[in-house]
């Protein structure tokens, strides 16, 4: 099982539906990333990821330290461009 956590470079402008999650391997989420009015600017989301054992039910537990801990862990940036 993978817990998640979705971070915004700049949180006045775009909010998530979800910030931490668990989901089973093999399976997806989706997430709804909202946009709202501001000046267009260069913004990122950035998705951490960290393995958990199956009985974990604390998806924030893994990212305590600031960084995802477990034995797959890591992130993916997403650039984000919003246009007038």
């Amino acid at each position: 099982m993978l817990a998640y956590k979705v971070k915004s470079s700049n949180n006045s402008n775009y909010s998530v539906n979800t910030t931490y999650g668990l989901i089973q391997i093999g399976y997806t989420v989706d997430l709804i990333i909202t946009r709202k009015d501001g000046k267009p600017q260069a913004d990122k989301l950035v998705i951490q990821y960290a393995s958990v054992e199956q009985t974990c039910r604390d998806p924030k537990q893994p990212f305590e330290t600031g960084k995802p801990v477990g034995e797959i862990a890591g992130e993916t940036i997403i650039k984000l461009s919003a246009a007038e």
